[in-house]
């Protein structure tokens, strides 16, 4: 196979966390390891980002993009951001497809792939069709199952990302099914492609301290993840469970909630709250725990899912969105 160049267009990337970032992080890697040429074009968030910078050894631009809207909330600050888009927005999108064109003027891509469908997909298909460069679109989650709700807008965008793309990537049959809701034509072109984890990084990692018995938990704390459930759950059986306690990775708004849930559950004193680790810590708690719990109220994939697999150690977890994929019944 010959060499590539592809253009990576997530919505949000390094330094910012999630799973988007993640997933595209390694799939530059891969790419790169493979012989091919990446560049990753995505916004400019936060502000105080680099305009350009090396990471990983992938050739990351942050460039200006919005996506106009109307403000919902009350006040005026929101109806001023809002004013502001509306004025720029005949002059961000040329001067990010400028940036760009300038970009890839010595060595345009040979496929432009589009990670989420938000502002950076509009930026996508103007690129693929000015650089003629197929469009290939991978769907995350968040950008079918929530986004269509939020406006006329928002639906418009993604079926009309759907319509253009050559081809769109789902790393879920959930997933793969919600989007083709919107678009029945799409099955045709759409493929599902889930994401992986790397064996060696996780193979290289020792175990956590095993005493006292712990129950892990991982992920960002938000309502969709259920971590209110967890510690619930965890409470009613804690009669049975001795001196195991439940331990949760992760940060997020609920944080102050799910403390409070703890203590009125009266297990707050057996329940740790760790705070975000880096990566290799959260797969030594993997490997050091008696079990791994998803409790999600909604997951896309459930990638927290397949690394515990991978760690070796047993998964409960809800049936919903892709993880019957990973845990078939």
């Amino acid at each position: 196979m010959r060499s590539l160049h592809v253009a990576l267009m997530p919505n949000s990337y390094h330094p910012h966390i999630g799973g988007v970032e993640t997933a595209v992080r390694e799939i530059g890697r891969e790419l790169v390891s493979k012989g091919h040429r990446v560049t990753v074009i995505t916004a400019r968030n936060p502000l105080s980002a680099p305009p350009q910078e090396q990471v990983d050894g992938l050739c990351v631009y942050r460039v200006p993009m919005f996506m106009p809207g109307v403000a919902m909330d009350n006040g005026c600050r929101q109806y001023i951001l809002a004013a502001a888009k509306l004025v720029a927005a005949p002059i961000i999108p040329a001067s990010c497809l400028y940036i760009a064109t300038r970009i890839f003027s010595d060595d345009p891509p040979d496929l432009v792939n589009v990670h989420y469908i938000g502002a950076n997909a509009i930026y996508g298909i103007m690129l693929s069709q000015l650089l003629r460069a197929p469009l290939v679109v991978n769907i995350h989650g968040e950008d079918i199952v929530r986004d269509p709700a939020k406006s006329r807008l928002c639906r418009m965008l993604i079926r009309s990302v759907l319509q253009r793309s050559q081809a769109v990537l789902c790393n879920s049959v959930y997933l793969q099914q919600r989007a083709t809701q919107i678009l029945p034509d799409m099955a045709a072109k759409s493929q599902v492609v889930g994401n992986g984890v790397r064996l060696e990084e996780i193979d290289k990692v020792e175990p956590f301290a095993t005493y006292p018995p712990y129950i892990l938990g991982v992920g960002r704390f938000v309502y969709k993840k259920g971590f209110d459930r967890l510690i619930a759950a965890f409470a009613e059986a804690k009669p049975s469970l001795g001196e195991a306690e439940l331990i949760l990775a992760g940060d997020g708004p609920e944080r102050i909630v799910l403390e409070e849930v703890a203590e009125s559950c009266g297990v707050l004193g057996d329940v740790k709250f760790v705070g975000s680790v880096k990566h290799s810590t959260v797969v030594s708690l993997m490997k050091g725990a008696q079990m791994v719990v998803v409790p999600s109220r909604r997951e896309p994939f459930g990638i927290v899912a397949v690394e515990a697999m991978a760690a070796g150690t047993p998964v409960i977890a809800t049936a919903v969105g892709g993880l019957p994929d990973i845990m078939p019944a």
